[in-house]
């Protein structure tokens, strides 16, 4: 095992005898652990005395005093080293695949303090890797946990007995002593790496959307698609977006089980986070995974405007093979023919019928679909028709809802979004 040692000195004047504690810190991945504050209490007098691997302190009291020494590390990125992939493990592990057999693995595990894992754990770390918390749910609870390596836990049930997060020694002292420390939701080890180090990654998970054109006041729908992603156990990345051309709407879910659990907007920033993580799943290269709305402030290209980076967290993904592979993240735009000139519905709002105007530039086949604002389709209309000017009439009776709609024209897997509204 590769251990740091954390030099302490205790130079004890008691029959002339001298006496060196050497004290070691190592987290899961048996990588030493720096920066780490100790405090020192000598008992019966109670004389503290605070340190770290960079101090050493000479004291004068009898060789047979007692002393406790308590490791702590505090002022540290509290999402540094936790990713998605350690919720992938986690939820692995909870659905009985690849088991945690390290007590340590199942403390980290343990992201609300609850003494048990479950989805409960997916959720509260989930909100640390988006930076919705800033820390752990419990008041009071420790990023970091420092425990005596010599406990042996209860191999049934690691949560029985609470280990000691302290070492209390009674001379003659032995000539060191070991710690494990614990970053709460680092179940993969990488807790001392930060949110801007860099790991060796051969492939990519590759998102497609269609390029878009956009005037002011439309409606965009951003699908995303990709290949080959059956054995994606989950991702997570930064999506920036130009805020004075375009503004975030909402998230609206595909073929994958996502929801706004998974993703948080920083308006202020233009920028939104995601993570998501699930079993293999069998999705079609051409399903749409998931699609991002956004209203446009200004005429513009859509792939002007969005860029897909690691600014907020890191973007990454993981691939079930043999071992779990780690992948980048990287998101294209299909450049299409854009055949529709324009689309609008008059009246609206309305509150027996509207007509949906549109021109085509050819001869082609359209999709025109209708959706509530969370979603939901409530009318299709599919029609094949010739170049020119076309109008939809659309009756509020084949609509059977009040409120505001979205309506989408497809036509080649381009996509134009409007509002209306349906007056009661």
């Amino acid at each position: 095992m590769k251990i740091l040692y954390l030099f302490f000195s205790l130079l004890f004047i008691c029959q002339l005898q001298a006496q060196t504690l050497d004290i070691c810190v190592n987290a899961l991945s048996d990588t030493p652990i720096l920066d780490v504050d100790f405090d020192l209490t000598v008992l019966p007098d109670g004389t503290t005395y605070e340190f770290n691997d960079n101090d050493c302190y000479t004291l004068t009291h009898p060789a047979t005093s007692t002393l406790s020494l308590v490791p702590q590390r505090e002022n540290w990125n509290i999402s540094d080293g936790i990713t998605t992939f350690d919720l992938v493990l986690i939820q692995q592990h909870i659905l009985g695949f690849n088991t945690f057999d390290n007590p340590y693995q199942m403390i980290a595990a343990d992201g609300n303090g609850s003494g048990t894992i479950t989805v409960f754990d997916l959720l509260e770390l989930r909100k640390l890797i988006l930076h919705i918390n800033t820390e752990l749910p419990v008041p009071g609870m420790a990023l970091w946990r420092f425990f005596d390596a010599s406990f042996e836990f209860d191999p049934l049930n690691p949560f029985a007995v609470i280990p000691p997060e302290s070492i209390f020694l009674t001379a003659p002292f032995p000539p060191s002593v070991e710690f494990i420390g614990v970053k709460i939701g680092d179940v993969s080890g990488n807790g001392l790496l930060t949110s801007t180090e860099t790991r060796s990654i051969n492939k990519t998970l590759q998102f497609t959307t269609n390029d878009q054109l956009f005037k002011k006041g439309d409606l965009i729908t951003v699908d995303f698609q990709a290949k080959d992603f059956e054995n994606i156990l989950g991702y997570q990345f930064t999506l920036d977006y130009d805020k004075d051309v375009l503004d975030y709407q909402h998230l609206q879910k595909g073929a994958l089980e996502i929801d706004n659990n998974n993703l948080v907007a920083f308006e202020d920033e233009g920028k939104l986070a995601m993570s998501w993580n699930d079993i293999a799943t069998t999705n079609n290269d051409d399903e749409v995974l998931f699609s991002l709305q956004f209203e446009a402030k200004e005429n513009g290209m859509l792939s002007d405007f969005l860029q897909l980076n690691s600014s907020k967290i890191k973007s990454e993904a993981y691939e079930q093979g043999k071992v779990i592979e780690l992948l980048d993240v990287a998101l294209t735009f299909d450049t299409l023919e854009y055949n529709v000139l324009g689309i609008q519905n008059f009246p609206n709002p309305f509150k027996e019928s509207t007509i949906v105007s549109f021109t085509l530039a050819e001869e082609d086949h359209i999709s025109l679909d209708f959706y509530t604002l969370e979603g939901k389709l409530v009318k299709s209309i599919q029609q094949h028709l010739l170049e020119g000017t076309h109008q939809i009439a659309i009756d509020k009776n084949d609509l059977s809802y009040t409120g505001t709609l979205i309506y989408k024209l497809t036509i080649n897997q381009s996509s134009i979004t409007k509002k209306m509204i349906v007056l009661d």
